[in-house]
């Protein structure tokens, strides 16, 4: 079975990032950043986070470039490289589908997914693929931070 076709691969890439990372990240000049979740006021760490853009980043240029050998060789996609992160366990994010493939690497914490009513539980060093137009949801087991891969159609290469 092809890295394009498994829900899961496990120890797929060790990278090294912590709440301390996430924060360096934050204040190293103009990040694109959201809340990814439904939040109350007085409960926004209840929420889970996402900055955008981070593949030119000197920490996550090699596993972009394994991400870019592994599932974007022959440059079909545009690509980019997320990072998802929640405080606390139970921590969800909004249950959607996407129009484009997504692979998630887990980094710290455990998460389970639940993609088309079923489960997967990824723990740090694990890559899932989240085909476009399941309906999937994250839920945090522990702190989390996973690293997300986009790969959308470029509609210039036929």
């Amino acid at each position: 079975m092809t890295l394009e076709n498994k829900r899961i691969t496990e120890n797929y890439y060790n990278l090294k990032v912590d709440f301390n990372t996430v924060g360096n990240i934050m204040s190293s000049g103009e990040r694109e950043s959201y809340f990814s979740s439904k939040w109350s006021r007085g409960r926004e760490i209840d929420g889970t986070f996402q900055i955008k853009n981070i593949e030119k980043m000197p920490l996550f240029v090699d596993l972009y470039k394994k991400l870019e050998n592994d599932f974007n060789s022959v440059k079909a996609f545009k690509t980019n490289l997320d990072i998802f992160f929640s405080f606390r366990p139970g921590a969800t994010s909004n249950i959607h589908k996407d129009t484009y493939q997504v692979y998630i690497l887990a980094v710290m914490g455990m998460t389970a997914y639940r993609i088309n009513n079923n489960k997967f539980f990824i723990k740090p060093g694990n890559l899932i693929n989240i085909k476009p137009g399941e309906i999937h949801q994250a839920i945090s087991l522990d702190p989390r931070i996973v690293v997300s891969y986009e790969t959308r159609r470029d509609p210039e290469k036929k």
